[in-house]
């Protein structure tokens, strides 16, 4: 997700109170979590299906009148519509046609605050430096997602853009840069370097080794911040 971006969670569900419990639920995990995130709720898969609204996590329960989770899922499909699907249900004989319409988790009734945590952080660990950036390389502009970045570099006046295969040059400051990119993703651990977490193999003594080919230097100074962020990074989203 986006640096600046809020989380939007759908609910397609008939039953009012299953909302209320979903919406208690998500108030104390964005307090948990410390992020921002607004719902959107829908009360049959026509309502849904009618809906533009963009959502990033969608709690569908499966077993609604009129369309039911499982055809209101192959409809979106259909449309081409990639929601990250939880499916809401209560009987586990639906799990098989689940998966076969693209379900990326269940959470089974009655809703279990583990089960359901879980779910949600999966789907945003998923989403994690799904922002994209644009680039340049002789003048013909690239759209980038963060996640393929493995780091941003100072080079005199310009910056370089590493993927692990080819990199672009921009006319943004390293600074401008890290103003972007996901903070959850990247942090600055050297005044000339901009570092992609998850590409992080290890930190050894003064440097960070980067699919064991790249090694990038920490400073002093960021050296703490960098084991810190790194720490959060390994056990909330790796």
């Amino acid at each position: 997700m986006d640096k600046m971006s809020k989380f939007v969670i759908g609910i397609c569900e008939d039953e009012k109170c299953v909302h209320d419990i979903v919406k208690n639920l998500l108030d104390k995990y964005a307090g948990m979590r410390e992020i921002e995130y607004e719902v959107i709720h829908f009360f049959s898969g026509t309502e849904l299906l009618e809906s533009e609204r963009e959502i990033d996590m969608l709690f569908l329960d499966i077993t609604m009148p009129g369309l039911d989770g499982i055809e209101t899922a192959r409809e979106l499909n259909e449309r081409g519509i990639s929601y990250k699907i939880v499916l809401l249900t209560g009987k586990t004989e639906y799990l098989k046609e689940g998966y076969k319409v693209g379900a990326f988790r269940f959470v089974t009734k009655p809703i279990m605050e583990q089960e359901f945590f879980e779910a949600v952080d999966n789907v945003r660990n998923c989403m994690l430096g799904r922002g994209e950036i644009t680039v340049y390389r002789d003048r013909i502009p690239y759209r980038l997602q963060q996640r393929d970045i493995l780091y941003i570099a100072s080079d005199g006046a310009q910056t370089i853009i590493c993927t692990k295969e080819i990199s672009y040059r921009s006319e943004k400051s390293l600074k401008e840069w890290e103003a972007e990119m996901d903070t959850k993703l990247f942090v600055q651990c050297h005044r000339s370097y901009l570092v992609n977490l998850s590409k992080v193999d290890r930190m050894e003594k003064s440097n960070l080794y980067l699919y064991g080919k790249y090694k990038i230097p920490v400073s002093t100074r960021r050296k703490k911040i960098v084991e810190e962020a790194f720490v959060i990074y390994d056990t909330k989203y790796r």
